[in-house]
């Protein structure tokens, strides 16, 4: 596991860019512990306490006021582990990275936020490598626990092709998002429903079989413990680069200059002739955007839109039923295009 050093400055027990597989699960099991105080703390279900906050997470103040939303002031209880997005409300992702299979011939370097999203990416584009990229160090904590029963090939179908919720019981899902007041603090039942909503239950309990199927396929798997600004998207010249970046990049988790680093850095990375398609998912709408970030052989850059849906705010944000543009929108040089929805549909 790669950490960036934002990370190692903001979380007190992350003192290290760099962890193998036991060292992280070490880590990952130590904060864990920890952490119960302060998501206890941060809810509201303990008293404040300013010394066992500090002596897990620096810099940020873990105060919220009773009639705050979700999306106040969430950057620290995603950095702290209190606000965990294991459950996916991305609606149909399957079907956008479907349409990218049929589009991308070669190899392919695979990176992907969120907890599900990696499963179903690698399942639908078949990777060369694939990274779990994430600020929130419990979803990673869940990865390596996947890892380890992909490792195991563990990963089975039972009766009706459906998984043995059984196998996935041991998966350390708590204090998950929801779209209210306060987070689940404890999955007391984990299984493939703690992961994906009731319209997508099949691509997911699909996509897992299939992920332990090709898993041999995939040549590196990395975590990286990163916010997109940070984030380190190692580019093969022989490579399309794929990043799936959710809605990662709504201005409650990555602000325009922020977003700008990142897109700059992936910019420079690439080598001439070399591709990376950008794909962003309106959070809890079936609605999403493509991207081409196209880098020439005298290193001029451009992006262009592949197809792109009329993005509308959902009933869960502040501006709900309004549409909207992303930073990437800033970028692109297409004027006309396709949406996704009917692209995907094909």
């Amino acid at each position: 596991m790669t950490v960036s050093v934002d990370h190692t400055q903001i979380l007190v027990d992350v003192n290290s860019t760099y962890y193998d597989e036991n060292t992280a699960k070490d880590l990952f099991l130590r904060m864990d512990k920890k952490s119960e105080d302060v998501c206890n703390i941060l809810y509201k279900y303990k008293k404040y306490d300013l010394g066992i906050l500090r002596n897990y997470i620096r810099e940020f103040s873990l105060k919220k006021k009773d009639d705050e939303k979700w999306y106040d002031r969430l950057i620290p209880s995603l950095y702290a582990g209190c606000f965990n997005f294991f459950q996916m409300n991305d609606i149909k992702v399957k079907r956008t990275f479907t349409y990218l299979s049929d589009k991308i011939t070669g190899l392919k370097d695979c990176y992907s936020v969120g907890f599900m999203q990696p499963y179903i990416m690698h399942s639908t584009l078949d990777c060369s490598t694939l990274t779990m990229l994430d600020m929130n160090w419990k979803i990673l904590f869940g990865h390596l626990e996947m890892y380890q029963l992909f490792k195991n090939e563990s990963i089975r179908a039972g009766e009706e092709g459906k998984i043995d919720p059984n196998i996935i019981s041991a998966i350390p899902v708590s204090w998950t998002a929801v779209f209210g007041p306060k987070p689940r603090p404890r999955e007391r039942n984990v299984n493939i429903s703690s992961f994906c909503s009731l319209g997508d239950l099949e691509d997911c309990n699909d996509s897992l079989i299939s992920y332990q199927s090709m898993f041999s396929n995939l040549n590196r798997i990395e975590l990286q413990l990163s916010t997109l600004t940070h984030s380190d998207i190692k580019v093969k010249t022989d490579k399309t680069v794929v990043v799936y970046l959710s809605n990662a990049i709504d201005p409650e988790y990555t602000t325009y200059n922020q977003f700008k680093i990142f897109l700059d850095r992936l910019s420079n990375n690439l080598y001439a002739d070399q591709k990376a398609y950008l794909i962003y998912q309106a959070g809890g709408r079936n609605l999403s955007a493509i991207y081409l970030l196209e880098k020439y052989s005298n290193d001029e850059v451009s992006l262009s839109t592949v197809c792109r849906d009329k993005l509308i705010w959902s009933e869960e944000y502040k501006h709900r039923g309004k549409p909207y543009k992303i930073h990437l929108d800033r970028f692109t040089v297409s004027k006309t295009y396709s949406p996704c929805s009917i692209v995907n549909a094909n």
